[in-house]
């Protein structure tokens, strides 16, 4: 079995039903391809929004009413403007947890989806929409909006701009900061949300693996299939039963000429093939040449010649049935003339 099949065998078989592969290929695709592509892209996953917590915090500034002038109008809303800026520079990992243990961080981490080295090496662009400063104006104060999944983080941002305002309430002559009630409320509330899986990208990558795979299948397939019942590919398949006389031809008309020319030197001879597929083939296109598929219980014909040259093709001619016709032929003592034989 092996030692009638190699990978130039299987090369050599894929050429030869290389439309009948490619086909298979295609067809093996789309039955892959079309079922995952639509799973892909109706496929859709429930996201449950994780629940937000806002504190809201006002810190009201008293401030001596100024004259209005170009001087008082430079310095227009200098109070509000340095406390916010004051508390939004600060409102980074390094102040908010530098007096919290990694236990009490790894917590707070849990509860935002983060962990404790980023929250602890965080900048003022992680607490982005976090943490929302805003001026009220001049006379009027600083709000600040903690926006977290995290009760435990809103009591620490607001423990800590407290700190941070107390430190700073002396800055300005006459100028006085009070707190007004913190508003704590619930923003969302363990809310559900469809949304499409589909990813272009990624199904073009699948389909492309698919494809391949497929192809591979197809090649597995052949060399299964060839494995067991080989066929035979090259001229020194035919030389190892002693058949010296290998003719290579191109088409029909050439074989024509090759018959004419043995019987002109040979006499009369009979024209067989091992294969009923060939004979069926040839009997369609040589209409003045008779080329039998001779059954081993037909004694009489086999006996009324001598002589008997194969036709057979490469890639369609199989050993086991090779070799089944040559040893019914030598069964009664004939003639191998040779053999003629289509390329892939």
């Amino acid at each position: 079995m092996f030692e009638n099949y190699s990978l130039a065998d299987l090369l050599a078989n894929l050429k030869k039903k290389k439309k009948w592969n490619a086909i298979a290929v295609i067809v093996l695709f789309l039955l892959i391809a079309l079922p995952m592509s639509y799973k892909a892209i109706t496929s859709k996953s429930v996201v449950k929004n994780s629940t937000s917590y806002s504190s809201y915090l006002i810190y009201k500034i008293n401030a001596p009413e100024k004259e209005f002038n170009i001087e008082a109008n430079n310095n227009k809303n200098q109070f509000s403007y340095f406390y916010s800026k004051l508390i939004s520079s600060n409102m980074n990992g390094a102040y908010l947890f530098n007096d919290s243990t990694d236990q009490e961080v790894s917590k707070i981490a849990g509860e935002i989806a983060s962990n404790t080295t980023q929250l602890r090496n965080s900048d003022t662009d992680f607490w982005d929409k976090k943490i929302i400063v805003t001026s009220l104006g001049d006379y009027t104060g600083v709000s600040v909006k903690a926006l977290t999944t995290s009760p435990a983080l809103n009591q620490l941002i607001e423990r800590k701009v407290d700190a941070l305002m107390n430190s700073y309430k002396d800055v300005f002559k006459d100028v006085t900061i009070n707190k007004l009630e913190t508003v704590n409320s619930q923003e969302v509330g363990g809310s559900e949300t469809t949304v499409s899986n589909f990813n272009l990208k990624q199904l073009v990558l699948r389909n492309v693996v698919v494809f391949i795979l497929a192809g591979f299948i197809v090649v597995f397939i052949n060399f299964v299939w060839y494995l067991f019942n080989p066929t035979m590919n090259r001229v020194g398949d035919f030389k190892k039963y002693d058949i010296h006389q290998v003719f290579e031809i191109e088409n029909t008309e050439v074989l024509r000429q090759l018959i004419r020319y043995k019987k002109e030197s040979l006499g009369e001879f009979a024209v067989v093939t091992s294969s009923k597929v060939i004979a069926k083939e040839l009997e369609q296109k040589i209409q003045d040449v008779t080329i039998e598929y001779v059954e081993a219980s037909n004694f009489e014909r086999i006996c009324q010649l001598d002589a008997y040259l194969f036709v057979e093709e490469f890639g369609k001619t199989r050993y086991v049935d090779f070799e089944k016709k040559l040893q019914e032929l030598h069964n009664f003592d004939k003639k191998i003339i040779g053999v003629a034989v289509f390329p892939l």
